[in-house]
């Protein structure tokens, strides 16, 4: 059963729509009530390659919700936000451009559902006849609900007439489709249930202090202050960045002092700082040419170019990706290598030059080919629509001028810049269609990671990457090639 055009529901008044650059996801956020003057919302959406159910009147497709926090202004909220706030709370940007932080864990046991075309609109009678044992049953629009405390398994089945259903082994869900998007349910709830690369920070923190070991403390704070970073929370990286630097500089690692600079460049450039963020990044390039650490130095550019990017410094930022493709080229790091081609083509597509845009992007999508990469249909469907579309059209370009403007890109190059910051999410990749690698093969990167002396213990020197999520995924490489196919 194909999925719906999510774009005709029309949605309830309150109920915010999150833009998605997926055509097959769905993300809204509903207004919860408010806790002791802080607002409440609960972030809705549909998993990714799960299986559709239907059984002729009423189709549903697995679901998971999150609890948040507005961030509340005034100066009583931000105090008891203060109290309040978990130590490794992720942050989301409302559709509004609002800021809040998750609360709670991720909830998997929720089903969107819907009727079938020509059934009319569904009712809460029907849903309480479909799913009695039903938690929440929550109308999102004219015809969307949001059903709770049932699981996809669930859903796939016909109504009980009694109670006393059998509970399926691990072993026997495999063996229909609704079994295997289960199985997968299960991965993705293991790889969740993993400690976050926060959390292995301040445990790599905490022990490096209590060894008086000022090189781990160094590399620990770096980690803590890149986690805080990529999870949106600029604010809490730039006291770990700053205090990484100043103990980096004590124990003269040259490599981590780039690493550390680069992404206070990024930080403070988000945090409104652009010209400080930039002597920061040209500082970290400076410090990677200088200890000849060409994985470093491409790192460098890479985030030299972001930043020129997002200043629309379009020429510098060609300069710096083409010097970092040139690198991963001759370092055979292919997957950096086909993300700095796809860069190149938004800056090409950026400067009106669409011929060098639509060859960079093709030869991007030919090495995400080569990788596997499941984002391929993703980048081909953008580079499509831009080549069809409006090639000097401009928008705000995503990173550090998003905040200012939440615009979702439609034409031209906000087309591929889109297209870009899915295949850098993180989220992104732990929701593609629930695949994981095997937990055998999972935990032999993991030892291999462990043992090289480019790994921090939470994240790989030379790419950048959170190890613990990134072993999940199966078209990842190691960018030395110790592992991946």
């Amino acid at each position: 059963m194909p999925l719906p055009d999510w774009q005709r529901f029309h949605l309830d008044d309150g109920v915010l729509r999150e833009p998605s650059p997926d055509r097959q996801r769905i993300i809204v956020w509903l207004p919860r009530r408010a806790e002791n003057g802080v607002r409440c919302w609960e972030r809705v959406c549909n998993v990714p390659g799960a299986a559709i159910a239907g059984d002729g009147v009423v189709c549903s497709t697995a679901a998971t919700t999150i609890q948040a926090q507005e961030r509340g202004g005034g100066i009583f909220g931000k105090l008891l936000q203060s109290f309040r706030k978990a130590p490794d709370a992720i942050t989301w940007v409302l559709p509004t451009g609002g800021t809040t932080e998750q609360v709670g864990a991720r909830q998997t046991d929720a089903l969107l559902a819907w009727s079938e075309p020509g059934e009319g609109p569904l009712s809460d009678e029907q849903l309480a006849a479909r799913w009695p044992q039903a938690t929440r049953r929550q109308r999102l629009g004219s015809n969307l609900f949001l059903v709770t405390g049932v699981t996809a398994t669930q859903s796939a089945e016909a109504p009980a007439e009694t109670p006393s259903t059998s509970v399926a082994t691990s072993a026997s869900l495999g063996a229909t489709p609704q079994g295997a998007m289960a199985q997968g349910a299960m991965a993705q709830g293991a790889l969740l249930a993993q400690p976050n690369p926060r959390q292995q920070a301040e445990q790599l923190l905490a022990a490096a202090r209590q060894a008086g070991d000022r090189e781990r403390e160094a590399a620990a704070l770096a980690d803590l202050g890149v986690a805080c970073q990529r999870t949106g929370d600029s604010r809490a990286a730039l006291p770990h960045l700053e205090a990484a630097l100043q103990a980096a500089q004590e124990v003269n690692d040259q490599t981590l002092i780039s690493d550390i600079q680069g992404n206070l460049g990024l930080v403070l450039a988000a945090l409104g700082d652009p010209a400080r963020g930039l002597q920061f990044l040209q500082e970290g390039l400076a410090t990677a040419r200088d200890s000849d650490n060409h994985f470093q130095v491409k790192s460098a550019l890479d985030n030299l170019g972001q930043a020129y990017g997002a200043m629309r410094n379009h020429a510098g930022a060609l300069i710096a990706f083409d010097e970092a493709l040139t690198l991963a080229s001759n370092l055979g790091d292919r997957p950096h290598e086909a993300e700095m081609l796809w860069c190149l083509a938004i800056q090409h597509a950026e400067l009106g030059q669409r011929d060098y845009a639509l060859t960079r992007g093709q030869e991007a999508i030919h090495a995400f080919e080569q990788l596997r990469s499941p984002h391929v249909p993703m980048l081909t469907e953008h580079l499509q629509k831009y080549a069809a579309g409006d090639g000097d059209a401009r928008l705000p370009p995503s990173g550090v001028a998003a905040a200012a403007n939440p615009a979702t890109p439609t034409s031209g190059p906000g087309l591929l810049r889109m297209a870009f910051t899915a295949v850098k999410s993180m989220a992104k990749f732990v929701g593609s269609g629930l695949k994981t690698v095997a937990p055998a093969v999972r935990e032999e990167r993991l030892q291999t990671c462990g043992a090289c002396e480019h790994h921090t213990g939470v994240r790989c020197k030379l790419c950048g990457c959170f190890t613990a999520v990134k072993s999940w995924l199966p078209h990842e490489h190691c960018p030395i090639g110790r592992w991946g196919e």
